[in-house]
């Protein structure tokens, strides 16, 4: 069963998203999701404060996730218990760290703890616009509960990717985030690359999972030269990409 943590936390968001987080039992997925914080108060309501430090959550080789740094000031990505964190340095430039990134503090964290994964290899090439489609019908393939939110990891080759590094304004929420000096970080150029994206899924999640025009939340670790972290905007993948659902327990 899909559940949300009863973490003892002032801001860890509990009965607003616990119906959200809970799972049909019919479908028996066999992960569970915590999540500090949600999108609407973070991004649109200015409550960008720290709720949770990654070193004391991102614990097991079974943790994955996406969030943001405390005072939107970077992004997180968290995989196979490896919490990786990517800000906006002087020059403009992200920078993504490992080893010290268990100190960040998150405004924002979505973590599932997955014990076993099933992997969904996909022939043809997914274009941006049906990467959500496509989440959804191996979903289904699988026996996943497509009406509660569920984690997912991708690795392939993205033919084309647009996305963005957090810089204290969201420039998909906040006018101000592409015209100040805290201007994000712009993905430009990344085509042909090998990726791993991290992510979540949820139908009816806008405003606490994802944002209103998705039902994904996903970030990417690009691997090739230095590994660097990401908001993902759009992705379109070419084909022969794994695709990583939670098994199911039958």
């Amino acid at each position: 069963m899909v559940r949300l943590r009863s973490w003892v936390r002032p801001h860890l968001v509990a009965v607003a998203i616990a119906g959200l987080l809970t799972a049909c039992s019919a479908g028996r997925p066999s992960f569970t999701i915590s999540q500090w914080g949600a999108l609407r108060e973070v991004l649109h309501e200015g409550k960008s404060e720290g709720r949770v430090q990654l070193g004391e959550v991102c614990r097991g080789k079974t943790i994955m996730g996406v969030g943001a740094v405390e005072g939107l000031r970077g992004e997180i990505l968290v995989l196979d218990g490896v919490p990786y964190v990517s800000a906006v340095g002087p020059d403009g430039k992200p920078v993504t760290s490992t080893g010290s990134a268990a100190d960040v503090a998150a405004t924002l964290l979505i973590l599932a703890d997955v014990p076993a994964w099933r992997e969904l290899p996909i022939d043809r090439a997914i274009d941006s616009k049906e990467f959500d489609t496509t989440i959804r019908e191996l979903a289904l393939r699988a026996g996943v509960d497509v009406q509660a939110p569920f984690p997912f990891v991708v690795t392939g080759r993205a033919m084309s990717l647009e996305g963005h590094v957090i810089n204290r304004a969201c420039p998909t929420a906040s006018a101000n985030g592409s015209r100040d000096q805290h201007a994000p970080h712009r993905l430009a150029g990344i085509h042909d690359q090998e990726v791993t994206l991290v992510g979540f899924y949820a139908e009816s999640g806008a405003g606490v999972i994802t944002h209103h025009d998705s039902r994904t939340h996903v970030h990417v670790l690009l691997r090739e030269g230095s590994p660097m972290v990401a908001h993902v905007e759009s992705v379109s993948l070419a084909g022969g990409a794994c695709f990583k659902l939670p098994y199911r327990n039958r």
